[in-house]
C-alpha cells in the first residue's frame, strides 16, 4: 500500500495512480481515517512525507527513494520524501489509530 501524510496527496495519487497501476493510497488525515487499508500486512509501504525518525519507530527498515517535485504541484508539496518501508513492528491494526490527523 502508499501511506500518505494528507488527504490531498491521497487524492492525487489515488486519482492519477490508476493510469500506473499504484496500488491504494491511505491516510489519517481528516476523512480518510475512516477508510484504513483492508487485508494488508503493512510489510511493505510506500510512505510519502514524514520524517525518517518517525517512521523507525514503526518499521525495521525506512529507506528514502526519491521525493515528490511537480511544477504544478503547491509548494509545500514539492520536495516531500518518498520511503520504502518495510518490516513493521506491530500489526497494521494497531498502528493504524495513530495516524490521525484531524485539521
Amino acid at each position: 500500500i502508499i501511506y500518505a501524510n494528507n488527504y490531498g496527496v491521497t487524492g492525487a495519487i489515488n486519482f492519477l495512480g490508476k493510469k500506473h497501476n499504484l496500488p491504494t493510497a491511505f491516510s489519517g488525515h481528516n476523512s480518510h481515517y475512516f477508510w484504513p487499508p483492508k487485508n494488508a500486512s503493512g510489510n511493505v509501504i510506500i510512505v510519502v512525507g514524514g520524517h525518517k525518525d518517525n517512521h523507525l519507530k514503526i518499521f525495521r527498515e525506512v529507506i528514502e527513494m526519491d521525493r515528490t517535485q511537480h511544477p504544478y504541484a503547491m509548494p509545500h508539496e514539492n520536495n516531500k520524501p518518498i520511503y520504502i518501508c518495510r518490516g513493521i513492528k506491530q500489526p497494521l491494526e494497531k498502528v493504524w489509530p495513530t495516524t490521525k490527523k484531524f485539521i
